[in-house]
Parts: C-alpha cells; sequence; structure tokens
C-alpha cells in the first residue's frame, strides 16, 4: 500500500507452482517450503531494463521511507 500511494508499482510475488489450481492436489514434498516462504515475504517492484536512473532512485527512496 505505501508503495502504491506513492506511486510506484508493485505486486504480488509469483504463485510457487506447487499452489497453483492445476498441482494443488500433486505429492509436494519438502521438509522446508522456501518457495512459499519467498512468496509470502516479497514483492515485485520495477524492474525494467528501461527505467531511468530517477526511476531507480525514486523506487529506491520511496521503500527506505517505509
Amino acid at each position: 500500500k505505501h508503495l502504491l500511494d506513492n506511486g510506484v508499482q508493485c505486486r504480488p510475488f509469483w504463485v510457487p507452482m506447487n499452489q497453483l489450481p492445476m498441482y494443488r492436489d500433486n505429492i509436494y514434498v519438502t521438509k522446508s517450503d522456501v518457495a512459499d516462504e519467498v512468496y509470502r515475504h516479497c514483492i515485485s517492484i520495477p524492474s525494467s531494463t528501461n527505467l531511468s536512473d530517477e526511476d531507480v532512485d525514486y523506487t529506491i527512496k520511496v521503500i527506505q521511507s517505509f
């Protein structure tokens, strides 16, 4: 919400494959679900190759201000 309120596009991180509806009922063997941990704690922020230095600096400042 903080990023969006300050004009920085962001979205939830990609859903792990084992959580997609088509794979949800498949056997998933793991001692530690690292993919879920990453999914629950990460977001996608602007990362396009055409970002200007000013865009990058602004995104960093907004993140740091949180």
